[in-house]
């Protein structure tokens, strides 16, 4: 799926559409002083630039809140965590904070171990430091052995990009959708 199939991309063409019919409109009405034609375009722009303003904030916040979601379900307490959980969870997050970004093959061997042990706590650790790193191979052998959660993982990988979950191609796209281009009459800039 491409940004300009969903409902917001949908909606940002239509807002695009309307805005450049009005320009047109208004530059070809012939009873509009030079000055009134500006202010009606500087409206018309104004009014649609708060309406893809509106669609990225929505966007944003969509994705803060599924990142949040992910997050949660991926690594927070199944349980109400008690102090020895939350004691054992900051004690695997001080030992993976010391794996720098070329460290990818000393998680591998640390999840490897945690996995066989049954240390949920250390995986999950283990999880968020390979989403902080963009630890692929990490992700990926946590995926292949837990699909449900390896799905979650991706999908929260995807969104730690720039792009989100939409390909390069959609990313140029999204980002010419929701980007609106001044009127010559109202200057560059």
């Amino acid at each position: 799926m491409t940004f300009s199939d969903t409902p917001d991309g949908r909606r940002a063409t239509q807002i695009q559409d309307n805005y450049h019919n009005e320009i047109e409109r208004i530059r070809s009405d012939k009873h509009l002083t030079p000055e009134g034609k500006k202010e009606q375009i500087a409206a018309q722009y104004r009014s649609a630039s708060n309406a893809l303003g509106a669609i990225k904030d929505d966007l944003n916040s969509a994705k803060t809140l599924r990142t949040h979601v992910l997050r949660r379900d991926l690594f927070g307490s199944t349980t109400t965590p008690d102090a020895q959980t939350a004691i054992s969870f900051r004690d695997a997050r001080d030992r993976v904070s010391s794996l720098g970004q070329f460290d990818q093959e000393k998680a591998l061997n640390l999840l490897d171990q945690a996995e066989i042990s049954g240390d949920t706590v250390m995986v999950k650790a283990l999880m968020q430091r390979a989403i902080e790193q963009s630890w692929d191979q990490v992700a990926n052998s946590y995926a292949e052995k837990h699909p449900f959660y390896g799905d979650k993982l991706k999908e929260l990988l995807s969104l730690q990009t720039p792009k989100g979950i939409f390909s390069n191609q959609d990313a140029w796209e999204r980002g010419v959708s929701l980007n609106l281009q001044k009127p010559e009459e109202l200057g560059f800039g």
